[in-house]
């Protein structure tokens, strides 16, 4: 009963991480809305936005209606929400709403450190010469959601597994 009700816990965290993949794909789109009316949507952010959106959208469904057997959709979004970089002329990240980020940049001097963002989306830049600033971060969060993510489905995939045993197809004659 005690484990059924930590595992209850850890259903509802999956929950919320639902409703957050849900909440950016709102933001994404109201983001991208913007850069119609203004006019400086172009076919590039337009297209990612709606791929981000899409993303979120399937995942944040499938998170929320326990569709344990496709939260690799869940798992895919976040694991490319966990690099942010930028090395020699490109320039990425890509967030729900922001990330909390462990990095490590080297533009100056070898740094290590902690930064937290707002920046729902995606961004990619390719300078014409080096960028500016030379780093790696890890959006800790993203990670924490991803272990949070890969905990239940694993436990959902074993409990599916036990209730419904597959026949012994190695068995003696």
């Amino acid at each position: 009963q005690q484990e059924q009700q930590a595992f209850s816990i850890v259903e509802n965290r999956v929950k919320i991480i639902g409703y957050f993949q849900l909440s950016a794909a709102v933001v994404v789109l109201f983001m991208l809305i913007l850069l119609v009316i203004d006019g400086s949507a172009t076919m590039l952010n337009s297209s990612i936005a709606i791929i981000a959106i899409a993303l979120n959208a399937v995942a944040g469904y499938t998170a929320i209606n326990e569709m344990y057997d496709k939260y690799w959709i869940s798992v895919l979004n976040q694991l490319i929400q966990v690099p942010s970089l930028a090395i020699g002329s490109i320039k990425t990240a890509y967030s729900r709403f922001g990330a909390i980020y462990f990095y490590i940049d080297w533009t100056n001097d070898v740094q290590f450190g902690f930064s937290a963002s707002f920046s729902p989306g995606f961004s990619f830049f390719k300078f014409t010469g080096i960028s500016p600033t030379q780093y790696i971060g890890v959006d800790i969060l993203a990670l924490i959601f991803l272990v949070a993510l890969l905990t239940v489905s694993q436990v959902k995939g074993t409990a599916s597994k036990q209730m419904h045993p597959t026949p012994n197809s190695g068995a003696a004659d």
